[in-house]
């Protein structure tokens, strides 16, 4: 390989590179702060705090499938008046035939999903017998003519034959909105972009002029940089795709044999 071509692999690899750590520093993210707050990176944070209701859930009576309901506290562990043994300082009960079920633990964490949406998750707690876990996921929707602390309708439920249930709901309140912090500035993932593309383009440029100029080529497409890679590149992508498809199906089928031998030894 040349020293040109050389150049123009490393070039590229390095627009590749400068590309992926765009996209994933342009990503958002909300760091916990305490155990109803996290805080964005421009300094805004979002905060249930003032949801909450001290020693009551301050969010009753969420409908739940199969006659369940629950009863949620954003921030305060507390005791539902329901079953107060079943549900002993909790923050999600479940409560099924007036039994309470802890739904997710003391412990939370935070996500933006993919509408900029902050998620509270409340850790997977286990409890009964045999034993069972169960986690609930809030989603908070900034909705400001929403009146009092918002409003969460209901809880679906996912995961159950998995062993762990996962409780999701969405709460639309204007304590779910970001305050606070500074909305100027570029972010770390903007500025990367704008890095990237005058990149790209002083890449094509270079290297149409040595193409023209130094290797004397005269005809399109040959004169772009890495013509022959880029011509490929489609087949390359479909190839790797099949690869990957084909593993993955040859390790799923000796999992199912595996699993059906084993069945079959029991039996």
């Amino acid at each position: 390989m040349s020293k040109m071509a050389q150049l123009g692999s490393k070039g590229l690899l390095l627009l590749f590179i400068i590309l992926r750590v765009a996209i994933s520093s342009s990503e958002e993210s909300c760091e916990k702060v305490d155990v109803c707050t996290c805080k964005f990176k421009n300094g805004s944070r979002v905060s249930l705090k003032d949801a909450d209701g001290g020693s009551k859930p301050s969010f009753t009576n969420i409908g739940g499938s199969s006659g369940r309901f629950f009863d949620w506290n954003p921030c305060t562990p507390f005791s539902d008046p329901v079953d107060p043994q079943g549900c002993e300082q909790v923050m999600v009960c479940q409560i099924a035939t007036s039994t309470g079920i802890p739904a997710g633990s003391k412990d939370t964490s935070f996500s933006v999903d993919t509408s900029g949406n902050v998620v509270i998750s409340y850790g997977v707690i286990k409890s009964g017998q045999p034993t069972h876990g169960r986690m609930s996921k809030i989603t908070l929707v900034c909705d400001r003519s929403v009146p009092g602390n918002g409003k969460i309708p209901e809880f679906t439920e996912s995961g159950a034959s998995t062993g762990t249930s996962t409780y999701s709901g969405t709460l639309k309140s204007k304590y779910a909105c970001a305050e606070g912090g500074s909305s100027g500035g570029l972010s770390v993932g903007s500025i990367l972009l704008i890095i990237f593309f005058p990149l790209a383009l002083m890449y094509i440029i270079i290297g149409v002029l040595i193409n023209r100029y130094r290797r004397g080529v005269e005809s399109m497409p040959e004169l772009l940089p890495n013509h022959s890679f880029w011509a490929d590149f489609p087949f390359l992508v479909k190839d790797g795709i099949v690869f990957t498809g084909g593993a993955i199906k040859t390790g799923c089928s000796s999992l199912s044999n595996k699993f059906k031998k084993d069945g079959y030894a029991e039996i």
